[in-house]
C-alpha cells in the first residue's frame, strides 16, 4: 500500500490538501480525531493527533520559510497534503510538502522551546521516514500500531486528495 500517488484504496483512506498556514494544524487534528472515531479506532486517536500535528507543523515551516524568497505574497498560499489510512493493523500518516529538505531530529536541552517534534513522532510511531515522490517534494510518513476497525456495512470513504475550502 502506498499513499500519495500510490494505490491506496478502500474505505479507510482520507487525503486532504491544506493551506500551508499554522491554522491548518488544528484543522488536521480535528480531521484526524473525527476519522479515528468514524473508523472505530479510538485507541490511536491521541497518538495520531500528536504525530499529525508534529509532522504537519514541520511541513508548514518548511513550506513557508524559503531562503531568498522575497517575492510578493501570493493570493493562494502554498499547500501541504495529509493522508491517513489503515494498513494491516497500523495507522499510516503521510504529509507531503513541496520542499526536498530532509527533516532531522535534533538534540535539545531542557530549556529549548522547540525541536522535540520528531522525537515525539519517533516515540509514538512504530516507524517513520521520508520519501521523495517522482512528482516532487517530499513525504514524511509514520506508522502507528492500531487495532483493526470493526467491519461496517456500505461505509463510504473519502476520495484523495481534496483541497479543504476549495469550491467545486
Amino acid at each position: 500500500m502506498n499513499g500519495f500517488g500510490g494505490d491506496v484504496n478502500g474505505r479507510f483512506v482520507s487525503c486532504v490538501a491544506l493551506p500551508a498556514m499554522t491554522s491548518s494544524v488544528a484543522t488536521a487534528r480535528l480531521h484526524t480525531r473525527t476519522l479515528m472515531e468514524k473508523w472505530e479506532v479510538p485507541a490511536v486517536v491521541d497518538d495520531a493527533e500528536v504525530v499529525v500535528s508534529e509532522i504537519l507543523t514541520n511541513a508548514i515551516k518548511a513550506t513557508t520559510s524559503l531562503p531568498g524568497d522575497a517575492g510578493p505574497p501570493s493570493d493562494r498560499p502554498e499547500h501541504v497534503c495529509l493522508c491517513l489510512f489503515l494498513d494491516d493493523g497500523e495507522l499510516v500518516v503521510e504529509v507531503w510538502d513541496p520542499r526536498y529538505e530532509t527533516p532531522e531530529r535534533r538534540d535539545v536541552d531542557l530549556y529549548d522551546e522547540g525541536g522535540r517534534g520528531l522525537w515525539l513522532v519517533e516515540s509514538l510511531s512504530r516507524d517513520w521516514g521520508v520519501r521523495w515522490p517522482a512528482t516532487g517534494g517530499k513525504i514524511v510518513w509514520a506508522r502507528l500500531p492500531c487495532p483493526a476497525p470493526a467491519p461496517a456495512a456500505d461505509a463510504a470513504h473519502d476520495h484523495p486528495p481534496t483541497r479543504l475550502g476549495a469550491s467545486t
